[in-house]
């Protein structure tokens, strides 16, 4: 499944990788559109004669969480895997989500950060070799992973609320209750980060405005309330380091997605009228 909003640039990129997939059980491709308006629909139609293939209109509602419901809701199959338009998948990703599928509720699988990012050192890597890690549980990025309709269902499908960092709240989601995250390491995609500083600054804006919501959402649960002190520390850096931002390149990136990620969090903070900073 494949939530998608103005992707044409990539998308088929993306779909041609899916035809090279080496899984020889029964499969299809569900391309949850919400709302493009651009040619990515008409792109995927021209895979219909190499790809089981089926375009879903997801213009309902706003954002990725809307779209995987609607999405997950049209597939026919028990296993959902899930990728990005824009990145690419590796011939074996479906055959090794399948497999560890067997052992788990929900997988996550690897991402290579490297063949699509040459050049491109606006944001930290995600982590690369396993699960990623928080200072709570773990938890599978987006851009790979695969889940049981049945335990989907029963946690209620992801979380429209959360716009953004929802395979965080829904990996959560899927632990409270009671299921397994496990980790396909050979399941591989390749990830695409955003190409400027600008695209840079807003992800991590909404990663931080996103926050202040996951810990309000799972606090009774035991998600951790941010430290003070380490916020005060992050905010003392920023404004430490902000003559060398303006000067080196390398340093004005890592400065613009702290700047991004922590007023994101009083953004959030207000929104959600919790304290996380």
């Amino acid at each position: 499944m494949i939530p998608v909003r103005d992707g044409a640039d990539h998308i088929g990129e993306q779909l041609e990788a899916l035809t090279r997939q080496t899984f020889d059980g029964e499969w299809e491709v569900v391309l949850s559109d919400n709302g493009s308006t651009d040619d990515t629909v008409a792109i995927a139609h021209t895979f219909e004669d190499r790809l089981n293939l089926r375009v879903v209109d997801s213009s309902g509602g706003v954002g990725a969480s809307y779209a995987h419901n609607v999405g997950y809701r049209a597939a026919t199959g028990e296993f959902i895997a899930c990728c990005d338009a824009d990145d690419i998948v590796e011939p074996g990703w479906l055959d090794a989500l399948v497999a560890a599928s067997a052992d788990h509720h929900m997988i996550g699988g690897r991402l290579d950060e490297e063949s699509l990012n040459q050049g491109v050192a606006w944001r930290p890597r995600v982590s690369e070799s396993a699960l990623h890690r928080t200072d709570w549980l773990p938890y599978a990025i987006g851009a790979n992973l695969g889940i049981w309709r049945s335990t989907l269902e029963s946690v209620g499908g992801w979380d429209v609320g959360s716009l953004h960092a929802n395979d965080a709240e829904l990996s959560y989601r899927v632990q409270v209750e009671g299921w397994t995250l496990g980790f396909a390491p050979d399941a591989l995609v390749k990830y695409r980060h955003r190409p400027d500083q600008r695209s840079l600054f807003h992800q991590f804006y909404n990663y931080g405005r996103t926050d202040p919501y996951v810990h309000r959402r799972f606090r009774a649960d035991g998600h951790p309330r941010s430290s003070l002190g380490l916020a005060a520390r992050r905010w003392a850096r920023i404004v430490v380091t902000a003559p060398r931002a303006a000067l080196v390149k390398s340093t004005r990136a890592e400065w613009i997605y702290t700047v991004a990620y922590s007023l994101g969090r009083v953004a959030g903070s207000i929104k959600h009228r919790t304290l996380f900073l």
